[in-house]
């Protein structure tokens, strides 16, 4: 039952990134798509993103990311 879930986030995760990379060789992408991009990056590494998940997010990570969104906007 492990392995079968393991499975599957492996399998969503690779068609995530087959579906990212399409979208980036097919389309031009604008200034605010860079925008979202770079400031998920940041996220991912300042650990504010759920990447591993398990946990559910709570008012204060939104508002800390609501914050962190428009401080990066400036």
């Amino acid at each position: 039952m492990k392995t079968l879930r393991l499975k599957q986030k492996k399998e969503n995760a690779e068609a995530k990134v087959e579906k990212a990379t399409l979208v980036s060789e097919t389309r031009i992408l604008s200034d605010a798509d860079f925008r979202k991009i770079r400031a998920h990056n940041l996220k991912k590494q300042a650990g504010l993103t759920n990447v591993q998940g398990g946990r559910k997010r709570t008012n204060d990570d939104e508002k800390l990311d609501d914050e962190f969104e428009e401080k990066r906007a400036r």
